[in-house]
Formats: C-alpha cells, structure tokens, sequence
C-alpha cells in the first residue's frame, strides 16, 4: 500500500514497502550522521487508508561503540559469542579478531533486518595473514546468512563493510559445529 522513503536531499537513504495489513511494521534501525532528512510516504495505489508514523531516534555514539576499523583495533569476536555491530556511515567498516585454536569447521551466522531490496546490502570477507580466504555478498532482502567454513587453527580477520548502506545494525556469531 505505501512505499516510505528516507531521504538526504535529493539522496535516497532507505526504502521500504509497507502492506495494507500491516500493522505496527517497524522498519531496519539506520545510523544517520546528524543532518535533516526528509521521510517521503507514497501511496502508488491510491488506496484510502489511515496511518500514524513514528520516529524514534538515539544517539549513534551509543551504539557505535566498537574502535574496530583497522586490524589493531579489531574486536575479539570468541567462539560461541554474538556481536551486535552498527556502520554508522557508508565508509565505516567493522573488523572482528577470530582465534581458533584447533582445526575445527565454524558456523558463521550474519543477521539483520532484511530489507526489499535484491542488491547487496552487506560484504562480509574472512582473512588470514593478509590473504582473503572467503566472502560474501548478502542481499539486503536475505535478512542475513548461514555459511559453515572449515578452519585451520590461526588467527583471523573478519570483516563486514555496508555495500550500499541500506541496512546498519547487525549481529555476527561464530559457533563450533559438530562433527
């Protein structure tokens, strides 16, 4: 029924679908720098209907806690733990430090809101000494990813970079599999 759209200037920011049957939708927390924004509701099908729209705002600095865009300053990210991450701006980056200490195979499971969007919402990559060993594109409407990777034990290096920034806060968990 409508389509909301948040806005910078003539910048589209985020974009969301909304069905006629849904009530109370809530859409993907985003990290604005602070600035005006404009939040444009359209009803392409000119269906009469009535609606309230709320904004609720915090602080970014709140959340953008984590010091983690360069190796020195990655954050641990332990086996069988979750981190809840923001990118705060297009340019931001989050890098996690991964040990494991036996050769094991790892779930690695990557969550947010999804999005109605097909493109890639985030770039999730794992290195070691330098050399990429795995990526992933994660489309914004997936809500996430599931991937199971077999480890030598090492040091690594998780990174997650917002593609096109239409999506912010996430959730990264590494847990041991079974075999």
């Amino acid at each position: 029924t409508y389509v909301m759209t948040i806005l910078q200037g003539d910048q589209v920011l985020h974009t969301v679908n909304i069905g006629g049957k849904e009530n109370n939708k809530v859409i993907t927390p985003l990290a604005l720098k602070a600035g005006s924004y404009s939040v444009k509701l359209e009803n392409p099908n000119y269906i009469m209907q009535d609606y309230k729209l709320l904004i609720t705002a915090i602080l970014v600095d709140s959340t953008e806690a984590e010091p983690n865009g360069e190796l020195a300053k990655a954050t641990d990210l332990p086996i069988e733990s979750t981190i809840t991450g923001v990118l705060s701006t297009e340019e931001d980056e989050d890098i996690y430090l991964l040990n494991i200490p036996d050769e094991m195979i790892v779930s690695v499971d990557f969550s947010f809101t999804p999005v109605s969007s097909n493109s890639t919402a985030f770039v999730l990559k794992l290195e070691q000494g330098g050399k990429s060993l795995w990526s992933n594109n994660v489309a914004g409407a997936s809500g996430g990813t599931s991937q199971k990777l077999q480890m030598p034990a090492g040091e690594y290096y998780m990174r997650v970079k917002s593609s096109n920034w239409i999506s912010a806060v996430y959730s990264l968990s590494i847990s041991m599999v079974e075999q």
